[in-house]
């Protein structure tokens, strides 16, 4: 069974934003990239901007199957010409109205709604620039409430960082947070990239400097919590995410100029202890020298997925022409066997996708 807010009683969500940047339909694209990957997703993630309206006619046929249901996962930029301030104050409420009635009309069922994901390269705290960590904050909140005043009631709400420790580090990040009653999923989307070695995973070499001497672990609200590396817990205590390798490489990254930050997924636990966690975007790029990295990773993932339990759903993120390169999982004839094995996990088809 799924939860109200479709979090899995067993096992992960297996997800996929299906060959991206090649120009194919959603439907295409998902037909290909489940016969190349031995079954179906359980999540789809799909992109939309501006006065666009979803679920499309495509991604409802894409939820409803056939061969049975799929999750949606809309990832909705709402402007690219106003700022958050400015869509806080109300600048798009009739854009947002009428995606309402669109989906009031056109799909009851269940889906995940993330809104501008990865705003961290975005924020500009510069007084009255509308575009401020607070800003985000507003924004969020204000799109999420006015679709629930609206009706909508079946979007269920993902706030998905990009997951780089520079940006994480930065003296605003706390405030993007847009708060619990809006916010049903926390994601990150990290990528494992060939050129970030020892760095961070989706947006390597960007951001701020992050020399800010501030200790990530007390920078944020919830700061009385404790830190899980201290707990006494046992479950704390052996938190694989501690290591640098395997799986805590992707999601629990750290770099030597953030200083004090543990990682996202260490983070998230102690930051947002009663959410589910999502990998709503996560890669691998092909390794000049190393053809045998992806392979070697996904193995990886497979055999350490489990020891992650709040992280409830991985949403793989299939491009030959992603912004730093190939993220194909059947790149080589290796890597393509590593992955079927991941994704055929029984870990992974847990709970079935519920039917709406």
């Amino acid at each position: 069974m799924a939860t109200a807010v479709l979090v899995p009683t067993c096992g992960a969500w297996w997800g996929i934003a299906p060959e991206v940047f090649t120009g194919r339909s959603p439907a295409r694209a998902l037909e290909r990239a489940e016969t190349r990957m031995g079954r179906r997703a359980g999540i789809v993630h799909v992109y939309h901007r501006g006065a666009e309206l979803f679920p499309t006619a495509e991604e409802r046929s894409i939820a409803a199957g056939p061969g049975g249901p799929r999750l949606l996962l809309v990832n909705w930029k709402p402007s690219f010409d106003r700022t958050w301030a400015e869509i806080a104050r109300g600048a798009l409420d009739r854009r947002i109205d009428r995606l309402a009635g669109h989906i009031r009309r056109t799909f009851p069922g269940r889906f995940f709604l993330t809104v501008h994901h990865e705003p961290e390269n975005d924020v500009r705290e510069e007084p009255g620039s509308g575009m401020t960590a607070a800003d985000y904050a507003a924004m969020f909140r204000h799109v999420v409430t006015r679709l629930r005043e609206r009706g909508v009631r079946n979007a269920v709400t993902v706030m998905t960082y990009m997951g780089a420790p520079n940006w994480a580090v930065a003296p605003w990040f706390a405030r993007l947070y847009p708060g619990d009653d809006v916010v049903d999923w926390v994601a990150l989307d990290p990528y494992l990239d060939p050129a970030a070695e020892g760095r961070t995973g989706s947006s390597a070499g960007t951001g701020p400097s992050a020399g800010t001497g501030s200790s990530a672990m007390t920078d944020h609200p919830a700061e009385s919590r404790t830190d899980p590396s201290t707990r006494t817990d046992p479950s704390i205590r052996t938190d694989p995410s501690a290591g640098t390798g395997g799986f805590a490489g992707l999601v629990d990254r750290t770099r030597p100029d953030a200083a004090g930050w543990p990682g996202f997924h260490r983070w998230m636990r102690w930051r947002f202890p009663d959410k589910p966690i999502m990998l709503a975007e996560w890669g691998v790029f092909e390794r000049p020298g190393r053809p045998g990295a992806k392979a070697e990773f996904f193995a990886a993932v497979r055999r350490e997925m489990r020891l992650y339990p709040q992280i409830k759903a991985l949403v793989y993120f299939d491009s030959p022409r992603a912004p730093r390169g190939d993220t194909r999982f059947d790149a080589t004839a290796d890597a393509a066997r590593a992955f079927a094995g991941l994704v055929r996990d029984p870990y992974l088809g847990a709970t079935p996708v519920p039917q709406e």
